[in-house]
């Protein structure tokens, strides 16, 4: 037979691991879910980035096949970089691009667009590290994408940077024509440039460690 302080002893020992394991839990969930959220936000801002390039490359073919294509061939506007300067001037491709950034430079995305072979008005820029990287190993990986989280300051940021290929002949006629072109025996499929996609990630994190 089980006395009363036997059977309060065995009890005990089956209830005091309850609490036990309940703050061991809790604890558990307190470390891991945060980060689990924190992962989730990288992923999901990683892949909403590469579905904007994506976006963008396609606009930016539209462009080249269906407007810069039509213009070279008529001749009487010419696409320049510096087309807000010149009266019978268009943006080139790229130019497009950078003026598209700068309108979306108020927003929490941003995008660039930088090469190994910028032309002369862009020629003294110098890139990152991130920049450099990315050239790099998209040069020789075009179908990859090269993605970091950096922090700038007090924000973080979410870089995904994929390969700006020559897509159209009308393309490559134009930077292999080009008095200014830095390089001139382009041909389809080569990694004209990078295209960045830049997303500040500051507040989702910070609402995920709340």
């Amino acid at each position: 037979m089980f006395s009363n302080t036997n059977i309060h002893s065995f009890i005990w020992k089956l209830v005091l691991p309850v609490p036990i394991f309940l703050v061991i839990g809790l604890g558990l969930l307190w470390f891991f879910v945060p980060q689990s959220i924190q992962n989730n936000i990288v992923v999901s801002t990683q892949e909403s980035a590469i579905q904007t390039a994506r976006q963008f490359k396609t606009v930016r073919g539209y462009y080249t096949n269906k407007v810069i294509k039509k213009i070279v061939e008529d001749g009487s506007l010419t696409p320049t970089s510096n087309h807000e300067a010149e009266e019978d001037g268009v943006p080139l491709p790229a130019t497009f691009i950078h003026d598209v950034s700068a309108l979306l430079s108020k927003e929490k995305i941003s995008m660039n667009l930088y090469s190994g072979f910028p032309f002369p008005n862009r020629s003294d820029r110098k890139l990152d590290d991130f920049q450099k990287e990315a050239w790099a190993f998209l040069s020789s990986n075009p179908e990859g994408v090269f993605t970091r989280q950096v922090n700038l300051g007090e924000r973080s940021y979410m870089r995904v940077a994929s390969a700006d290929l020559m897509i159209a002949d009308a393309c490559v006629d134009c930077h292999n024509s080009r008095a200014d072109s830095p390089k001139t025996d382009w041909k389809l499929g080569d990694v004209r440039g990078v295209l960045e996609v830049s997303t500040d990630i500051t507040d989702q994190l910070a609402a995920g460690q709340g």
